[in-house]
Parts: structure tokens; sequence; C-alpha cells
């Protein structure tokens, strides 16, 4: 699948599984949003892109339990055009469609 100009918000993307996520998306050409918690690691993963000669991810500073500050910075993103990715057990995704904040429980 070409997934080329296609962007993926991935929470807590810059260590453990998120930050492998990152990286096998990155590998397909994926553009790349991060949210972390630690500034250290943020830097590593940044380190890690520049190494590998990678566009850099756009961070976000985010702690994904902090319902307030989520729902200020998922403003600029499309959710029909992204996809979300996170560190934890999932089913099986189908095709996304787009969403509000609205519909979130």
């Amino acid at each position: 699948m070409n997934f080329k100009g296609k962007t993926a918000l991935i929470t807590g993307g810059v260590s453990g599984i998120g930050f492998g996520i990152a990286r096998a998306f990155a590998a397909a050409d994926i553009d790349l949003v991060l949210t972390y918690r630690n500034a250290e690691y943020r830097e590593q993963a940044a380190d890690w892109f520049r190494q590998q000669r990678r566009p850099l991810p756009r961070f976000i500073a985010l702690d994904v339990t902090d319902r307030e500050r989520w729902l200020r910075r998922q403003a600029p993103f499309t959710f029909s055009s992204t996809m979300p990715a996170s560190a934890c057990s999932a089913p099986p995704m189908r095709r996304a469609s787009p969403t509000t904040t609205g519909s979130w429980a």
C-alpha cells in the first residue's frame, strides 16, 4: 500500500512500543505526529530520525490522560485523514471514519 502523504498520530510515540510503531510508519513514508511526556525520550527519538535521515516528526508534549489538554491539541487534526495509533492493546481496526470529540465517551 502507498501511505505517502498520510499522517499518523501516535500517542506515546517516543519510547517503547509507540516508538517501534513510529519507526515502522516512518519506513512506510507516513508523516508522523508523536506525543510524549518525557523530554529526554523526545530528544532520543529526534536523534534517531536525524541519524536515519528521516523527516522529523511533529512532537507534541501531551499526557493523553489530561482530557482538557488533549481536546485543545487535537483541534488541528482531521481524523478522517489521520491514522491514530497508540502504544496499547486494541482490536484490529477497520477503515477510520470521520469523528468529532462529541462522539468520544
